[in-house]
C-alpha cells in the first residue's frame, strides 16, 4: 500500500494583510446593509472602501518595516482612521 502525503504550507498573514481583510469584510457587510435599505446614517461602504484603498496604498511601505515598525504603523493607522469612523454616531456620513 503507497500513501501519497502532500505537504501543506500555512504562511501567516502579516498585519498588513488582516488590517485590509478587516476592511474588506467590513466594507461588503455596509455595502449588502445598504442593498437591502438597512444604511448606516452615519457610515457608507464607500467611505469604507476609501479606507480600504488608503491602506493598500500605505501597506507597501508598512512591509518594508521590521515587525515592531509594522505594528507601530498599523496601530497609528487604526487610531487615526479606523476608530473615528467606529466611534462615529449618528451623523451624516
Amino acid at each position: 500500500m503507497m500513501i501519497n502525503i502532500t505537504e501543506q504550507r500555512v504562511s501567516s498573514k502579516t498585519a498588513c494583510g488582516r488590517l485590509l481583510d478587516l476592511l474588506a469584510g467590513w466594507s461588503a457587510y455596509v455595502t449588502t446593509d445598504e442593498e437591502n435599505g438597512v444604511p448606516d446614517p452615519a457610515l457608507t461602504a464607500e467611505e469604507i472602501g476609501a479606507l480600504y484603498q488608503l491602506a493598500g496604498e500605505l501597506s507597501e511601505g508598512w512591509e518594508q518595516l521590521s515587525i515592531e515598525g509594522q505594528g507601530e504603523a498599523i496601530s497609528a493607522f487604526v487610531k487615526e482612521h479606523v476608530l473615528p469612523l467606529l466611534l462615529r454616531q449618528g451623523e451624516a456620513a
